[in-house]
């Protein structure tokens, strides 16, 4: 299954396996509140989650979804040039060298962050949601995704330029392009998925069709043909990928 349907297919898997032992789960972009930690890790034999470079859906819990909420609140309190200036930026084109200055010349360091009541308020509204969770005596269970985890990390050198716009550059994400991707396949743990990453193709990695083709244009890298799915194949492209 894809998306929604892999964390259904995850969790149909673990009722059905007494009943058929050679049961066997591929999920491709799963969400990332399928399992609990020790769920997930006994799931490890009979499923494979696949997850395509930035895709947003592996990422998602309520753990990541919180510190994208405090980062993002951070990082306005950060912010050292007024508003419009940080807006400006995507519209200036901008080379790989002056991209890594961008962050100096926008943002306070971590450490350096200027008191205001915005600041003061924020770290007030952490405080008051610990406590609450203290006090409703929340369990903390991290969710993650299910069994083992195939990641396909994007190595295009065209893909790691500086994108003119992120409108631009997801649209060039969707409609069909003739250059060609490369993708380095690694076998990665839930930890490696824990945050959520802001970046132009977090929405795209995960389509149906970009994930597929993901697939086939790693697996021919490997050398394995359109049989993967015969059990020599697969041990075949496991030895690869532990080698």
């Amino acid at each position: 299954g894809h998306s929604l349907g892999a964390g259904v297919a995850a969790m149909l898997g673990r009722l059905l396996r007494k009943q058929f032992p050679s049961l066997y789960c591929l999920c491709f972009s799963p969400p990332g509140c399928v399992f609990s930690e020790r769920t997930a890790k006994e799931s490890r034999d009979y499923v494979c989650s696949y997850v395509l470079h930035d895709d947003i859906v592996p990422r998602l819990s309520y753990a990541s979804l919180a510190n994208l909420r405090n980062e993002l609140i951070e990082m306005i309190a950060r912010i050292k040039v007024p508003k419009h200036a940080v807006f400006d930026v995507d519209w200036v084109p901008w080379n790989e060298t002056s991209l890594q200055s961008l962050p100096e010349k926008l943002l306070h360091g971590k450490e350096e962050i200027p008191e205001s009541q915005f600041f003061s308020d924020f770290d007030a509204f952490k405080a008051r949601q610990s406590q609450r969770q203290e006090e409703r005596e929340m369990a903390n269970i991290n969710m993650t995704v299910p069994g083992r985890i195939l990641h396909m990390v994007r190595t295009s050198t065209k893909l790691n330029s500086v994108p003119c716009s992120c409108i631009l550059t997801c649209a060039k994400c969707i409609s069909p392009c003739q250059e060609t991707k490369q993708y380095k396949v690694r076998w990665t743990d839930a930890e490696d998925l824990s945050e959520i990453y802001i970046s132009a193709t977090m929405m795209v990695d995960h389509f149906p069709y970009n994930v597929a083709h993901a697939l086939d244009v790693a697996a021919e890298s490997y050398g394995v043909v359109d049989e993967a799915s015969d059990l020599h194949q697969r041990d075949h492209l496991e030895k690869i990928l532990e080698g």
